[in-house]
């Protein structure tokens, strides 16, 4: 029953978007064009400074050591790529990794509390 609602409210949605759809100029909409400079690329870059590597094991602090020419170049690709709006299909692959970051252990005040156990007293001293 579940599964036929999820079918039934989807379908309500298609036929919503479908209405939509054809309300929209053949032409599409005028856009923009976006364009980034090696100099824009350097700064965002140096947001991420203290970042951890990439599955490649470059850090933003070592890619900040390349030379202008290599951001010009990469300001270039990434132009061409906003261009004809397509980047290359490895690009679209990501791998995630989690990492468990240090903590300092809770105040014991913030330890959740036992059921029937009293609150924790002061020390004193």
């Amino acid at each position: 029953e579940h599964v036929l609602g999820s079918v039934a409210s989807v379908a309500h949605h298609l036929e919503h978007i479908e209405r939509w759809c054809t309300d929209l100029p053949a032409e599409g909409f005028p856009c923009p064009r976006v364009r980034v400079t090696g100099q824009q690329l350097v700064e965002a870059a140096k947001k991420r400074r203290n970042s951890a590597p990439g599955p490649d094991g470059w850090r933003p602090d070592s890619l900040l050591r390349l030379p202008g020419p290599f951001w010009d170049s990469l300001a270039r690709l990434w132009n061409t790529c906003l261009e004809v709006a397509r980047v290359p299909k490895i690009w679209t692959f990501c791998r995630v990794c989690l990492v468990a970051r240090r903590r300092a252990a809770p105040a014991p005040s913030r330890w959740p509390r036992q059921p029937g156990a009293s609150a924790p007293r002061p020390r004193s001293g």
